[in-house]
């Protein structure tokens, strides 16, 4: 008796009922029902009569109208109906009534059947996960591992990640540790799906895994590969100094071995480590550099991840004319490829990068485009970063009850990647709506939140935006004193360090310092931080080709109109 059926009274006493009605069939028509139930829920005539049964379709079809059994309107094989059990219960009892005995081997006929059928009607990847449990109830366990692979590899192909990740970890727990090659490939493609996915702490087994593997074999390109997936992984569930050691580590390794692939990839995301310091040149260098190399080796898949972090990286600085066509690039190739993941990530840079440039209908449908893959594939990371932007749309478009509700999703979506970057840019967000919104003490809660998570991760630039925030909560509440010290936090590192690091939400701190300083009665840094904020502004124009992007980034964003027009009062 299964534990399930053990565990509640309702279903025991229906499997007793379900077997009184088995022991009242003849035996031939027992022993059709025993061998349906091998393969499933559903099965096949062909493979019924495979497994011994003889006059199989004529015994089925007396079986159908007594309620066991019903045919189905089509089948997965061509001249071979395809039958189905009325309930999962009826075809569990009938299993278990099946001689445990007498199970491997008819599993291992069912496994041979199934397989040559589903060959001929090239339709293997799809039954690559039921054979796979044929196999190994059958106790062919190399030949069942292989099955899992190939069922995972279909599932991740389609779009189905956590589906890829349950048939990987089925795979690894059927081989041996001494068959390394074969669990070093299935964990790389684990750790793939489960990156996708982003929920921290299996992601994190998966990353640790494979660097216990990778130390096994005398081979750098092994542990150059987990390096960098250690990188990536804990950059994205919010430990930073593990990621940017990582990250040395692979280049380091990769270059010690000549591993070029992985040597293109760790210099790309060394620039993004480059641009939270703050060091805009280094940013740059790392960037060319990983572009140069990505470029000359030909290889599309690393190709796409260079350009995306590439872009990435200069819609951070501001050059748009840098960034827009490396995101195109990148997000055609990743569609070629398939690259669903990538490719949805890719959508929402953009749409950050339209969002920026105050094209909001353009931003938003990418944005959304982006949202519903994410959706699909159950990535909350990317799905976070969408519902933030798409916050910050409704925000600066005047919706701001749209705007905290999408907020408030992006913080839920977050919760389980333990990314505390994210966080803390979500928290920052939120105290923005509130602060619009009227609700200084709320706003200050989460400005303070973010800005402490942003401290304990390294995060300068981050940390002094929300420092700005307090800022503007302390004059709303009448806090002149409190005002003045945290504004002069933030305008101190705006005038040590700049506005890199801060993405595209300068115009926002330089806006909010002017506003500040003038509510404080302090004009001369109140017309210093309106000259500098119209001088950032005029510099991230000047690199946007395209005179309608221009106007539009000048004009249509609050921060920047703001900002224009106090610029325009003072020189009056």
């Amino acid at each position: 008796m299964p534990e399930r059926l053990k565990e509640q009274p309702l279903p025991a006493t229906l499997q007793h009922l379900l077997l009184t009605r088995l022991s009242s069939l003849s035996q031939p028509e027992r022993a059709a029902l025993q061998r349906g139930s091998i393969f499933g829920r559903r099965f096949w005539t062909g493979g019924v009569e495979a497994l011994g049964v003889s006059n199989g379709a004529e015994t089925l079809g007396n079986l159908q109208p007594r309620g066991f059994i019903e045919a189905q309107p089509e089948s997965a094989f061509q001249d071979d109906t395809e039958w189905s059990f009325y309930q999962n219960l009826l075809q569990e009892v009938t299993y278990e009534s099946v001689l445990k005995r007498e199970r491997l081997a008819l599993h291992k006929i069912a496994a041979g059947w199934l397989e040559r059928q589903a060959r001929q009607a090239g339709r293997l990847d799809e039954f690559a996960g039921l054979l796979g449990e044929h196999y190994e109830r059958a106790g062919e366990l190399n030949a069942a591992a292989d099955w899992y692979m190939q069922a995972g590899r279909r599932a991740f192909g389609q779009g189905a990640p956590r589906e890829a990740a349950g048939f990987y970890t089925q795979a690894l727990e059927l081989l041996p540790p001494v068959d390394r090659e074969r669990r070093w490939q299935t964990l790389l493609e684990r750790e793939e799906a489960l990156s996708v996915l982003g929920e921290a702490e299996p992601w994190k087994a998966a990353t640790t895994a494979l660097l216990e593997l990778a130390s096994a074999f005398d081979d750098d390109n092994y542990l150059a590969e987990a390096y960098f997936r250690q990188s990536i992984c804990s950059l994205r569930t919010g430990d930073r100094s593990i990621s940017d050691q990582a990250c040395r580590e692979a280049l380091a390794t990769a270059r010690r071995c000549g591993n070029e692939a992985i040597e293109a990839k760790a210099l790309s995301s060394n620039a993004g480590a480059s641009l939270h310091l703050g060091d805009k040149p280094a940013t740059i260098q790392n960037i060319e550099e990983a572009l140069q190399l990505a470029r000359r080796l030909e290889d599309e898949s690393v190709l796409a991840f260079v350009l995306y972090r590439a872009a990435g990286c200069y819609n951070e600085l501001g050059d748009v004319a840098r960034s827009t066509p490396l995101q195109i690039e990148q997000i055609e190739l990743d569609h070629r490829l398939g690259n669903r993941s990538q490719e949805a990530m890719g959508l929402a840079n953009m749409g950050v990068s339209y969002s920026e440039m105050g094209l909001y209908k353009q931003a938003r449908s990418l944005i959304e485009q982006s949202r519903t893959i994410n959706e699909a594939l159950g990535a909350r990371r990317p799905l976070a970063h969408c519902l933030i932007t798409l916050g910050y749309i409704y925000l600066w478009t005047g919706d701001l009850r749209k705007a905290r509700q999408l907020m408030d999703e992006a913080l839920q979506e977050n919760s389980l990647t333990q990314d505390s970057e994210m966080k803390a840019f979500i928290l920052d967000s939120l105290g923005r709506v509130l602060l619009v919104m009227g609700d200084g003490h709320g706003a200050s809660r989460r400005f303070s939140e973010a800005r402490e998570l942003a401290t304990s991760q390294g995060l300068a630039a981050q940390a002094y935006e929300s420092t700005t925030g307090l800022a503007a909560c302390a004059v709303m509440q009448g806090q002149l004193d409190e005002a003045r010290k945290t504004v002069h936090e933030a305008w101190a590192y705006l005038k040590e360090h700049g506005w890199v690091g801060m993405g595209g939400t300068y115009g926002y701190v330089y806006r909010t310092c002017a506003e500040v300083f003038d509510a404080l009665g302090e004009d001369e840094k109140a017309r210093t931080a309106i000259e500098n904020g119209y001088q950032v502004l005029m510099e991230v124009a000047d690199t946007i080709n395209v005179p309608e992007w221009r106007q539009s980034y000048l004009e249509n964003v609050p921060d920047h109109r703001a900002l224009m027009e106090m610029w325009e009062r003072r020189k009056q």
